[in-house]
């Protein structure tokens, strides 16, 4: 692989996620007043700025350039954390979340498609799972240096922790411009009504695909859960009894864990071929359980619940592996023209999911309490993961009955 291509990518995937905030914003929302149900209607504003800019933005990125419609997308999150730090009420954090939310409808499937035609101009597309696990790996790191001094800055200074999160996204976005792009076809028509037509052939011969809609709408919403459980980590910890100091070790494990999963993507691909649908399926079976494991049994008194807690973290882990190789399937059997189009009608399923699945958690933990989001969460992947099998033994079936 051409180190023009990964190491601009792998500093952009960095420093997008070294946020000194990122640990402590949900603490800090609830420590102004917000409660549960507030906090999930923040994050379902933040999932309807996605859904809303995903497709436009992706379109736009295939019309233009896409390495700075990502750089614009990291401008757009470093003003959100300026808008925290100058607005510290409700509508304050809901337009930073929209900022946010923008920012990731404009990179998500964008840097997917970025990456991967960067990579086909040097012949080494076969590498993008291998280099997008790097990449999350990456980000974790940046996540997990996050915890360990967000936490601590925090306790000193909120403005400092806002500032220094800011100043990332540029970073982010100083280096997302150096990531080599390659024209794509469409760009050879000078009028944009023929461009925009080669990228609606393109997507229409996507949906085409024999088995690639419901492999999208499966991985797409397990992953979507994967995600919410996600933003709810660091309150479960505190449910936990996790110190507010300790709480930077509880997420290190947490990244790594996420971190490892989604480098050893690559090799699970090679050796055990999990992006195929039934594996996919299985693979994300065997997650549910053991988050409903972690979960179910970290209610114990201790020692126990501590012995189980592992189950938990290897959830994230698997997942994390599972994202990765499922945008990796997705990347190799589409065309280079309208690639981040689709990368972002692929996210705009996630995103739907991704409102759906947060507003439900949210009424469930006001209801039921914490654990409920987590048990729920174990629930509808395993129950999407069983009627995925279930639809593909079917499907085979009745293709060998013709």
């Amino acid at each position: 692989m051409h180190r023009a291509v990964i190491r601009p990518y792998l500093l952009y995937r960095f420093f997008q996620d070294f946020a000194l905030v990122y640990p402590v914003y949900v603490i800090y929302f609830q420590q102004t007043g917000l409660d549960y149900q507030a906090i999930a209607v923040l994050l379902a504003g933040w999932a309807a700025a996605m859904l809303v800019m995903e497709i436009p933005s992706g379109i736009l990125a295939d019309l233009s350039s896409r390495r700075l419609s990502i750089a614009a997308g990291m401008v757009m999150k470093a003003a959100a954390f300026l808008v925290w730090m100058y607005f510290p009420v409700f509508s304050g954090f809901m337009l930073g979340f929209v900022l946010w939310g923008c920012q990731e409808a404009i990179t998500t499937g964008t840097a997917d498609a970025l990456l991967y035609d960067a990579l086909r101009a040097t012949g080494d597309q076969q590498q993008y799972i291998r280099l997008a696990g790097r990449g999350t790996l990456a980000s974790r790191a940046g996540i997990v240096l996050s915890v360990l001094t967000g936490a601590v800055l925090f306790s000193v200074s909120t403005t400092a922790v806002l500032l220094v999160s800011s100043l990332s996204m540029l970073i982010s976005a100083a280096a997302a411009v150096c990531i080599p792009e390659k024209q794509h076809s469409s760009h050879v028509h000078p009028d944009v009504r023929s461009r925009l037509g080669i990228i609606r052939q393109q997507l229409m011969a996507a949906m085409q695909i024999p088995g690639l809609l419901s492999y999208v709408v499966f991985g797409s919403l397990v992953t979507a859960v994967y995600g919410i459980l996600d933003e709810y980590d660091f309150l479960y910890a505190a449910y936990r009894g996790v110190p507010l100091a300790a709480v930077g070790i509880w997420g290190t494990i947490r990244f790594l864990s996420e971190g490892v999963g989604a480098w050893a993507a690559d090799w699970l691909e090679q050796w055990v071929s999990v992006s195929r649908p039934p594996r996919l399926a299985l693979w994300s079976l065997a997650a549910a359980l053991l988050l409903s494991g972690g979960i179910v049994l970290g209610g114990l008194q201790a020692p126990a619940s501590v012995v189980v807690l592992p189950l938990y973290f290897l959830y994230f882990g698997a997942m994390a592996a599972a994202e990765v190789v499922v945008s990796g399937r997705v990347q190799h059997v589409i065309q280079s023209e309208g690639r981040a189009t689709i990368s972002s009608v692929v996210s705009f399923v996630y995103t739907g999911f991704g409102i759906i699945v947060g507003l439900a958690f949210g009424w469930a933990a006001s209801s039921f309490g914490l654990p409920a989001i987590f048990l729920s969460g174990a629930i509808i992947t395993a129950t999407a993961a069983s009627i995925y099998l279930s639809g593909i033994g079917i499907t085979t079936v009745f293709r060998h009955a013709r």
